[in-house]
């Protein structure tokens, strides 16, 4: 874990660097620390988990496809364990965020194995829990937000890719 913060503390001190090398150097630390980065989202703590999902959300926000995959079922974590605060950062993007809602399904709930369908289900059936408890509790202009994801999730079925 100190590895990761030590690397996220790096991360926010690159203003030297373009930002192409920047998010390049962002992907790199999350594809190498994708692992430790699910351990630590599990919980609620801030002071670790903070600049993780700034992290995160900032890759999220300038993803591709590709990309796309690999961040999406860590900012869903994320929404899960941290839902105020992965909302307010991704509400900063309403587009991006648009535009993920629609490839929700096929970057994060669709079973490539044919052995994930179970958890799958049950990672999103936390999420939509996670966002109805906040939804009761919340900020009501994130609200709006959790609304519009709450609604997404329960329209999409866990595809198996044979």
């Amino acid at each position: 874990m100190f590895r990761v913060i030590v690397l996220l503390v790096t991360l926010a001190a690159l203003p030297v660097f373009s930002s192409p090398e920047r998010d390049s150097l962002k992907l790199d630390w999350m594809m190498v620390n994708h692992s430790e980065i699910e351990l630590i989202l599990g919980k609620k703590e801030t002071v670790s988990v903070i600049p993780i999902i700034n992290t995160l959300v900032d890759i999220w926000s300038k993803r591709d496809g590709g990309i796309s995959g690999e961040v999406s079922p860590l900012i869903v974590n994320a929404l899960t364990t941290n839902t105020e605060y992965t909302l307010s950062m991704m509400s900063d993007y309403p587009d991006s965020f648009q535009d993920w809602l629609e490839e929700l399904d096929g970057i994060v709930f669709t079973d490539l194995t044919g052995l994930e369908s179970e958890h799958l289900n049950q990672e999103k059936d936390n999420l939509v829990q996670a966002l109805k408890n906040y939804t009761k509790n919340g900020n009501s202009d994130l609200g709006v937000f959790a609304q519009r994801l709450i609604k997404r999730l329960e329209s999409i079925s866990i595809q198996v890719v044979d």
